[in-house]
């Protein structure tokens, strides 16, 4: 009679009640039990990455798949030695296997570039030219790639230039890293003032009249009139007692506060045609 007792409703709720008790300890432990597997897990900057002949071996063909499996463990591994506090010693091994695999794989030469400067170990004068190496092959796989321009000019202006070995390298930094900076600009890729910078990088290097030529073309995209006055006044300043230099960049000026005084809402060459309004007759 007990028995039949204990498999009826009581068992059911002495069931429920050890259930329930069960379920507040594991909830109890929960954080003591992850706080405990945290510390004792013990990450390590290891990678294990094929050589990219064994890769495109093994993939038979399908080289995408294998970049894909590669991309999804290269950036486990990344995450995994930020958390770690490792160096990740891996990242141009991932970087050039992936690269090789797929050269079409444009997020390659970006990752590879950032990753191997922002690490929880200070950048070297080597990683600093690996990563500039990086974004080299990648424009010149995506020679019209604007991010590509844009992140290869940041970085020769502002890493690479920091370790020149001497003015005449520095100035070629400076200036190249300011030409892809204006291609960026003009693609319209990047914060509004880049073309002020891509100008102020190519004074420093002694090239004043293509500064010019980049803020009369910053002018002409200027949206909005806080950065119109920047670029109007930078211009104004680098032609300053040199009008008579570059004339057309003179005119280009005066044209361009025409347009901002008479015609904001024109295109600059429509208002190139329509000129200032004339006086009702």
């Amino acid at each position: 009679m007990a028995r039949a007792l204990l498999r009826g409703p009581a068992s059911t709720a002495l069931g429920l009640a050890a259930l329930t008790l069960s379920l507040v300890g594991v909830h109890a432990l929960r954080g003591s039990l992850n706080r405990r597997f945290e510390a004792s897990r013990r990450v390590l900057d290891d990678a294990n990455i094929p050589r990219p002949e064994v890769a495109r071996a093994l993939s038979l063909g399908h080289t995408e798949w294998v970049t894909d499996a590669l991309w999804i463990n290269a950036t486990l591994y990344y995450g995994e030695t930020l958390f770690a506090h490792l160096p990740a010693r891996y990242i141009t091994r991932y970087t050039d296997t992936m690269i090789a695999l797929d050269p079409d794989f444009r997020r390659a030469y970006l990752w590879g570039a950032s990753t191997l400067l922002y690490r929880t170990v200070a950048a070297t004068p080597s990683d600093v030219h690996r990563a500039g190496g990086f974004m080299r092959q990648g424009l010149a796989r995506f020679p019209t790639d604007p991010e590509m321009h844009l992140e290869l000019g940041l970085h020769l202006a502002f890493e690479e230039a920091r370790y020149a070995t001497d003015e005449p390298q520095r100035r070629a930094l400076l200036a190249e890293g300011g030409e892809h900076l204006r291609f960026a600009a003009s693609a319209g890729v990047g914060p509004p003032w880049l073309p002020l910078t891509a100008a102020t990088l190519l004074v420093g290097a002694g090239r004043e009249r293509d500064a010019v030529l980049v803020l009369c073309d910053g002018i002409t995209h200027a949206d909005n009139a806080e950065t119109f006055t920047l670029f109007e006044t930078r211009l104004a300043t680098l032609l300053r007692g040199h009008a008579d230099e570059n004339p057309l960049a003179a005119a280009f000026l005066d044209a361009a506060r025409s347009r901002r005084r008479h015609h904001p809402w024109m295109p600059p060459m429509l208002h190139v045609f329509v000129g200032e309004p004339m006086l009702p007759r």
